[in-house]
């Protein structure tokens, strides 16, 4: 079993790729079902190991909370269908 997953976007942000820790911590879940759009957007920064999005204005970003709303609702969306598609460990 591998240790990420990848996410690739399509639509408008085709080309668009994040790469995810496939573990998160209770702390991330926390954040992540919080219902805050502050908490659950900085869960998400903290999963993400490594990316390709852009900012608002299209240049590369190093920080992927300065990439499109939109982008990122949909990244977020795109990570939760892949994580539910896993198979789950065997125990």
């Amino acid at each position: 079993m591998s240790d990420v997953l990848i996410v690739n976007l399509k639509g408008d942000y085709e080309g668009w790729t994040a790469t995810f820790r496939r573990s998160i911590s209770a702390k991330v879940l926390i954040d992540l079902q919080s219902g805050d759009s502050e908490r659950q957007f900085y869960a998400l920064q903290r999963m993400v190991l490594t990316h390709n999005f852009k900012d608002v204005d299209g240049n590369p970003s190093s920080d992927i909370l300065e990439a499109p709303i939109e982008a990122l609702t949909e990244l977020m969306s795109e990570w939760g269908k892949a994580m539910a598609e896993l198979p789950k460990a065997q125990g």
